[in-house]
């Protein structure tokens, strides 16, 4: 039997989503990205995939939202519908293996609160919002921090962290 679900449409790209799980969440934060912290809809990449192996067995998965400032990218965004602070592993882990070198700030949102972290060290960037920086504050950040890659040990525990937690995630597009 074939659900059938409320569609909205996705701020980005314009094409029409069932509206399950986070996804008006999602929409709220994109809205709130583009039209109060300067965001242009180019610097920001919908489902952001991630894909590894784990003990030879192949993942994939996906970011909500990932930033790019220029061709780097500067932040990865998990949308919840639920608590925040019930996703800050999972979305560090994730900004430390979606790509060569690391994400620098991970945030974890429900489109009307934030949890912001420096995802190379873990520690807390700022609590709300208002947290999140603008597009011009993270051009700032871009040309200050300057990651490394993980090796291979813990590239491998990140792995299984995010997988951990990404597997029980439900109702994601």
């Amino acid at each position: 039997m074939e659900k059938h679900y409320d569609c909205i449409k996705d701020c980005i790209t314009g094409e029409m989503l069932p509206n399950i799980g986070a996804e008006e969440n999602r929409q709220n934060l994109l809205k709130f990205l583009l039209e109060k912290k300067g965001y242009a809809k180019e610097s920001i990449i919908p489902r952001y995939p991630i894909e590894f192996s784990i003990a030879g067995e192949p993942y994939s998965s996906r970011i909500d939202l990932a930033v790019k400032v220029a061709s780097r990218l500067m932040m990865a965004i998990r949308c919840v519908a639920g608590s925040v602070a019930s996703v800050e592993r999972e979305i560090i882990a994730a900004a430390r293996i979606a790509c060569d070198g690391q994400i620098p700030l991970a945030v974890a949102t429900d489109g009307s609160d934030a949890l912001v972290f420096n995802a190379i060290d873990g520690k807390s960037f700022g609590k709300g919002l208002d947290s999140i920086p603008s597009y011009e504050e993270l051009v700032s950040l871009s040309e200050k921090i300057h990651p490394q890659s993980l090796d291979g040990a813990k590239l491998e525990k990140m792995r299984f962290v995010f997988r951990t937690y990404d597997i029980e995630n439900v109702n994601r597009i």
